[in-house]
Parts: structure tokens; C-alpha cells; sequence
């Protein structure tokens, strides 16, 4: 009886294993190589390592030597991150001095395109003096159109510049109104822009060409100034939303206006250069340069205004009995840290320039006024955490520091992006 079921026992085992060790025995010599599963128990490997052959076991041994090889060689290939940045250094260099080479040789032969400007100067309906005439008559109408309509809404302006209440969300919701308010004008400059320059597109000859650069130059940079001059508000210190003094204001805005010129003044001329026949190569000095002088009209603003910054920076930061180390250091390191800050973008703003062409909100400009507005955003979000927690105790002012901190740091990246 016994022996019956031992028999029994071994025929369930033998009839169980049988399918698991039919997946790995080749059936007839035309079978395809063994190959090893994945997934694999002990017993499934003794099993399987028994029934082979000392050839099949070489060939299973080979296939998966291969196997290791091939992933080591995928791993070994994948550049670190080190390498990559040095590789697109590499690049980026040898493209900008192919550039620049080019442009040089462009430069010292300037004089040969002397004739292509002349024949496109011609081009007009009425020649040099025509093309001239119908150039200042386009200035003329949009911004004879911007002016008409400033002076259509002065009423509006006069009123929001007067608070009807003391509080700072009204400030800010009154300087954004009276920021759409100037934007009018330049509404009304496109839109008569664009009115007269298909009635005079004989008249300016190649230079109608140039519609776009002048539109889109005057445009981005009158916006620009609306911005300061709204977060600044020189002209209106009763509706100013950001945390500085009447001199600090005007000073600040006259900086970043007269920055906006100049890089209105660098695209201009460069388009003018191009469209004139002069080629492209002027055309990227002359906006690389402007760059360049932005950028040090900015470390110069720096450099004389150290005690304003400080100040500005402790405003955020706080200065008083209880300020931590972290924002000592902050308060005296933030003239260095800023001076890093645009030397940067700068660098990154003439590098993609130089070797694509492009520049982005990345350039001096966009740069200073991304981080000149970060005190109006931090005033912004303290007032939003004031207003959603209103109480009185210890653990509300502990839940408003830590969002406020939250807040902070969310600006803060976000300039780093930028």
C-alpha cells in the first residue's frame, strides 16, 4: 500500500513538471536554441541544467555573456550630464566664431554694398526724398493717433489716479486700469499704422518691408515703459504699489525707460541697416551692441545705488531685531547677487543672439524688470495671505509666515526661469 501511493506521489510530480521543463528542452534537433526565461526558481534551474547538453549549456552560457556585455556597452555610452553641457559649449562656441568670422570679413567689405544700397534707396515711387517724406508721414500718423487718444481719455486717467479708498488692493486694481488706460495709445498707433502704410507702400519702396520691425519695436517697448511706470508710479506716488520712496521711484523708472530706448534704438537702426541693403551681419552687431550698453547702463545703476538696494532687499527680507543670519547675509550680499544676476542673463541673452539670432525676455531688460517687480509680488502675496487668514493669534501668524514663505520661493524660482 504504501509503495502504491509512493508511486502515486512521483507520477502527480512527473506529470507536473513535464509541461515546465517542456519550455526549456529543445523537442527534435530542428528546435530553436534554448533560451533563459526571466523569471526563474532553484529547482527550475537544477531541473533545467540537468537535461541539457554540454553544448546547449555553452550556448546558454554565450547568450547571456552577450546579453550582459550589450547592456554594459548601453550604460557605458549614455554621456553624464557634464558631458552634455560641455558638448553644447562646444558647439555653441564653434558656431558663434563662424559667425563672428563671417562677420568681420562682412564688416572690412562693407563698402561693396554700397551699390545694392543705393539701387534699393531708388525703389521708391519718388525716389530718396519721396521714401523719406512717406516715412515721417507713417510716424507721424500713429503717433498723432496714440496722442489724440491720451488725450480722449486724460478724464479717465485724472480719476484713477485719485483713491477713493486707503487700501492696497485698490492701489493695485487702479494702476492696472490706468495701465490698460496708456495702452489705448498703443492700440490706437497699430491700428492707424497699419491703416497707412498699404496707401504709401509705393512711396516707401523697400521700406515697407521694414513694417513689421518698426510696429513690433515701438510696440514691445512702450509696453514696457507702461509697466514701469505703472509698478513704479513717479507720476502718481498715491496709487504706488511697490514698497519704494518718491526718489528710489524715479529713479528705477528713468533707468528702465531709458533702457527700453536704447534697445528700441538698436532694433530700429538694425532693421533699417538691413532693409537698406547693408546685409545682416550689421544688423546683429548693431543689436548686440545695444545689448551690451543696457547691461552696463544697468551695473552702472548698480554700482551707484548699493545703499538703495540694501534697502530694497531688507523691505523683503526684514532688518530688524529679529531678522535671522540668512537675511543679514541677503541685505549685504543682494548689490553682488543682482550684478551676478544681470552679467548672466546678459551672457546667456547675447549668446543665443550671436549663435541663433533670438533673444528672449531673458535680455538685460526683461531681467531687470523681472526682478525689480519681485517686491510688488511679494507685497502682493502678503496681502492675499493677510486677507484669506484674518485672525489674531500666534498660530495664524505662523500659518500667513509659512505662505508667505511658500509665495517667496515660488517668485523666486520663477525669476530663475526667467
Amino acid at each position: 500500500m504504501f509503495r502504491y501511493l509512493i508511486f502515486l506521489l512521483c507520477f502527480c510530480l512527473l506529470g507536473v513538471s513535464s509541461p515546465v521543463q517542456a519550455q526549456f528542452l529543445p523537442q527534435t534537433s530542428t528546435d530553436q536554441p534554448a533560451v533563459v526565461p526571466e523569471d526563474l526558481s532553484p529547482e527550475m534551474v537544477d531541473g533545467m541544467l540537468a537535461r541539457l547538453t554540454d553544448s546547449e549549456i555553452r550556448e546558454l552560457l554565450r547568450a547571456e555573456l552577450v546579453r550582459r556585455a550589450e547592456d554594459q556597452m548601453v550604460v557605458a555610452e549614455q554621456p553624464a550630464a557634464l558631458d552634455l553641457v560641455e558638448t553644447r559649449l562646444r558647439k555653441m562656441s564653434e558656431t558663434i566664431q563662424g559667425r563672428v568670422s563671417r562677420w568681420v570679413t562682412a564688416l572690412a567689405n562693407i563698402d561693396n554694398r554700397f551699390a545694392e544700397v543705393g539701387s534699393r534707396m531708388r525703389e521708391g515711387d519718388q525716389g530718396v526724398l519721396g521714401m523719406i517724406l512717406a516715412a515721417v508721414a507713417v510716424v507721424t500718423a500713429g503717433f498723432g493717433a496714440a496722442a489724440m487718444t491720451n488725450r480722449v481719455a486724460a478724464g479717465w486717467r485724472l480719476w484713477l489716479i485719485t483713491p477713493k479708498r486707503d487700501g492696497y488692493w485698490d492701489k493695485v486694481v487702479r494702476s492696472v486700469a490706468l495701465g490698460l488706460v496708456e495702452a489705448l495709445a498703443i492700440l490706437a498707433f497699430v491700428l492707424a499704422t497699419n491703416l497707412i502704410v498699404p496707401l504709401l507702400s509705393g512711396y516707401l519702396g523697400r521700406l515697407e518691408q521694414m513694417h513689421w520691425i518698426y510696429q513690433a519695436g515701438i510696440t514691445q517697448s512702450w509696453t514696457a515703459i507702461i509697466i514701469a511706470r505703472r509698478a513704479f508710479a513717479p507720476d502718481a506716488p498715491q496709487i504706488r504699489i511697490a514698497p519704494l520712496n518718491d526718489e528710489a521711484a524715479h529713479s528705477l523708472f528713468h533707468l528702465l525707460r531709458r533702457s527700453a530706448q536704447i534697445i528700441l534704438g538698436g532694433w530700429m537702426l538694425a532693421g533699417l541697416s538691413f532693409h537698406a541693403g547693408f546685409g545682416f551681419p550689421p544688423a546683429m552687431v548693431i543689436n548686440a551692441m545695444a545689448g551690451t550698453i543696457v547691461a552696463a547702463l544697468m551695473l552702472r545703476a548698480i554700482v551707484t545705488s548699493l545703499p538703495r538696494i540694501r534697502e530694497a532687499t531688507a523691505a523683503v527680507f526684514g532688518d530688524g531685531d529679529n531678522a535671522s543670519t540668512f537675511s543679514g547675509i541677503a541685505i549685504a550680499a543682494s548689490p553682488a547677487i543682482l550684478m551676478i544676476y544681470i552679467l548672466g542673463a546678459w551672457a546667456y541673452w547675447l549668446s543665443l543672439w550671436l549663435e541663433n539670432g533670438r533673444h528672449f525676455l531673458a535680455g538685460p531688460l526683461g531681467t531687470l524688470l523681472v526682478y525689480l517687480l519681485m517686491p510688488i509680488l511679494d507685497q502682493m502675496g502678503r496681502e492675499v495671505v493677510r486677507s484669506a487668514i484674518r485672525y489674531n493669534t500666534a498660530a495664524a501668524q505662523r500659518f500667513r509666515d509659512v505662505f508667505h514663505g511658500f509665495w517667496r520661493l515660488f517668485i523666486g524660482l520663477t525669476a530663475c526661469v526667467f
